[in-house]
């Protein structure tokens, strides 16, 4: 269980989050894979930067895509997600999207 206004209240507070941008990154690409949507929604209220990314440049964006999770690419957007980052190959979610998956690729409309 989730407690969405702790989280509020602490960030109100000034609470700091003290883990390093990579594992924020990890974490929030773990979410993706378990399409954990309330665990998306604690990140974003403890503003975090949705943009962090793994070890290889990967965001929580480049996996939904990937796994063609448009429910969660949605939600990732509208939290303030980037579709423009490039991972360590120059990809970013808009070209893993161009790959066959129309779908996904339309919300990204204003980006594109």
């Amino acid at each position: 269980m989730v407690h969405f206004d702790i989280i509020r209240i602490l960030r109100l507070k000034g609470a700091p989050l003290s883990l390093e941008r990579v594992r924020i990154g990890l974490e929030l690409i773990k979410v993706v894979q378990n399409k954990d949507y309330q665990l998306l929604q604690a990140w974003y209220l403890s503003g975090v930067n949705l943009d962090q990314s793994d070890y290889n440049g990967r965001t929580a964006l480049h996996i939904a895509v990937r796994l063609r999770e448009r429910t969660m690419v949605s939600r990732l957007l509208e939290y303030g997600a980037t579709p423009l980052e490039s991972d360590i190959w120059g990809w970013t979610a808009v070209d893993e999207a161009q790959n066959n998956l129309p779908s996904i690729l339309k919300l990204f409309h204003p980006f594109t």
